[in-house]
């Protein structure tokens, strides 16, 4: 799963995917450093009998909760981006 990560990071901000990654980033950098950080720990917090899915169906979810949830601030204290 890092491996996997890993690989993710170095596409979006080497390959050709970076310019549309960093035009919109108020939304992506938050979406993805709490998507991360949700993926990690739900996976050292769940317990045996927990189902193995449930990190990386939370992840997602609480990416799209953070990204939205930056974004909105973010326009708030610096103006909208034009």
């Amino acid at each position: 799963m890092k491996t996997l990560c890993v690989i993710i990071l170095f596409i979006l901000l080497m390959g050709p995917l970076r310019r549309p990654f960093f035009s919109q980033w108020r939304f992506n950098v938050p979406a993805l450093i709490a998507g991360l950080a949700v993926l990690f720990l739900a996976g050292r917090l769940m317990r045996p009998e927990d189902p193995g899915w449930f990190p990386c169906a939370l992840a997602p979810l609480a990416a799209l909760g953070a990204g939205a949830a930056f974004k909105k601030w973010l326009d708030d204290v610096f103006g909208k981006e034009k």
